[in-house]
């Protein structure tokens, strides 16, 4: 998924200096944005159309080219579930489809819905989480990361990992700071997240 930000900015005749003046932000990230290596926040996204007079949906490309699509396997942050995944979920049909983005190109990746604001102000409400598809077995390389966890009952959760305090143990620790830290947990797999897109930027099929 990329921007339209090079074909706005050429079209007014404006270097990507005149566009980081405007907008305050670097030239290089601007360039980033432009060859579709960084994906912007809403903020960003809505300062930009500001910027050119353009509606946010005007300011991508995707629509355009030829897209891949991934399934969305399930939600996280539904009532009464928080970080628990829900792969069974009622309120929205299961496999839907979501366009991948182009930073994710020939990235082997699977996608979550969340679902309400047990996350915010970090994930929005029907924004999409892509995660590694290959499941590692062992977690300590994404210390510290947000990911995808299986744990040894069979439940899947969206979690920080931290190790554990027994041998072969974890600490997984919620985005939301009202939910309580699960302690020294087995895990039989550990997928990171690789990328969030906000509602306004997934494209859903």
């Amino acid at each position: 998924m990329k921007l339209n930000l090079k074909k706005l900015r050429k079209e007014r005749g404006w270097t990507i200096d005149r566009l980081a003046a405007a907008s305050g932000l670097s030239r290089g990230y601007i360039s980033q944005l432009e060859t579709g290596k960084r994906l912007p926040g809403p903020k960003t996204l809505t300062q930009l159309s500001e910027i050119f007079g353009v509606e946010p949906s005007d300011m991508l490309l995707s629509r355009e080219a030829t897209t891949t699509s991934i399934p969305i396997e399930g939600v996280v942050g539904a009532l009464h579930q928080g970080d628990q995944v829900n792969y069974d979920f009622k309120s929205k049909p299961l496999r839907e489809m979501i366009a991948r983005p182009d930073v994710l190109e020939g990235k082997n990746v699977e996608a979550l819905s969340v679902f309400g604001s047990h996350f915010a102000p970090y994930y929005e409400d029907c924004g999409i989480l892509f995660y590694g598809a290959k499941k590692r077995l062992n977690p300590e390389g994404f210390l510290g990361r947000i990911c995808v966890l299986g744990d040894a009952s069979g439940k899947t959760w969206v979690k920080i990992v931290r190790l554990g305090e027994t041998p072969k143990t974890f600490h997984l620790i919620s985005l939301n700071p009202g939910a309580v830290p699960m302690f020294d947990v087995q895990l039989n797999w550990c997928a990171p997240v690789m990328l969030y897109l906000p509602p306004d930027l997934a494209r859903r099929l």
